[in-house]
């Protein structure tokens, strides 16, 4: 069974990190950054196969004036 959940920790960030370069095959998003959005107002959703992360969806902020 999938199940979903928000990440939020550099731990989760860098599980995120490593299923982007097997699925993209090249340099993932800096950690730093997917943590600096969630912080300011974005989020990732991970997609567990039970323990093991299989996928995420990952939207940050946009402000228009501020």
């Amino acid at each position: 069974m999938i199940t979903y959940k928000p990440l939020k920790t550099m731990e989760e960030m860098e599980c995120v990190s490593e299923v982007e370069s097997k699925v993209w095959g090249m340099s993932p998003i800096p950690t730093h950054q997917t943590a600096t959005a969630i912080k300011n107002g974005g989020i990732v959703i991970g997609a567990y196969d039970e323990q093991n992360l299989i996928g995420f969806s990952y939207g940050f902020a946009g402000f228009n004036n501020r």
